[in-house]
């Protein structure tokens, strides 16, 4: 029987990832990565990566709906009450300072340059992120024609997200089973 992870590790686990989380739901995923799947062996990446896209399905703010829909996974209720309460709780305590001090530190150059710098760094997050899931999510050729059909076709022409996606789970069915049974779906 698999050991019960308890509300506070949960929430412990979830507040560093809130805490070193900077930028919001897509620059979470390394730190959210580094933390429950490599770090504690919650997940394997294949079902932080299944969740992280249904909770971008789902109305709200995406780091909370990830560590929601995570902690749900390792304990129920209680696991995604003590998720969403350990994401969000470092944004919380970091405004309410920010808040206390911010007309005297806004006009600072320091803080500004600072604050550059941050968004920097959030950039390579994100690509980071990126070419790791295109490296573990996209394996042979009908992958990529999909991937960059979807990246041309949302970038370019505005087409919603939504019909993209859909219309891709059609093309994925229909390529999977033109294949045959002799296609190989396992992840290597």
């Amino acid at each position: 029987m698999k050991k019960r992870i308890g509300f506070f590790e949960i929430y412990y686990a979830f507040f560093k990832i809130g805490l070193l989380t900077i930028g919001g739901g897509y620059s979470m995923l390394p730190t959210m990565e580094k933390e429950t799947v490599e770090g504690r062996n919650w997940f394997n990446h294949e079902e932080l990566i299944n969740r992280f896209a249904l909770a971008q399905s789902i109305p709200g703010i995406i780091a909370v709906n990830t560590s929601v829909l995570l902690g749900y996974k390792l304990d129920k209720i209680r696991g995604a009450l003590a998720s969403c309460l350990g994401v969000i709780s470092p944004s919380i305590l970091i405004i309410l300072i920010i808040a206390n001090g911010y007309e005297k530190f806004a006009q600072n150059v320091y803080v500004q340059n600072g604050l550059k710098g941050v968004r920097i760094a959030v950039l390579a997050l994100l690509v980071s992120t990126i070419v790791n899931l295109i490296r573990k999510s996209i394996k042979d050729y009908w992958g990529v024609v999909l991937a960059m059909s979807a990246f041309v076709v949302i970038s370019f022409l505005n087409v919603s997200p939504i019909f993209v996606i859909l219309v891709g789970i059609v093309a994925s069915i229909l390529i999977y089973y033109k294949r045959g049974t002799d296609y190989d779906t396992s992840t290597s």
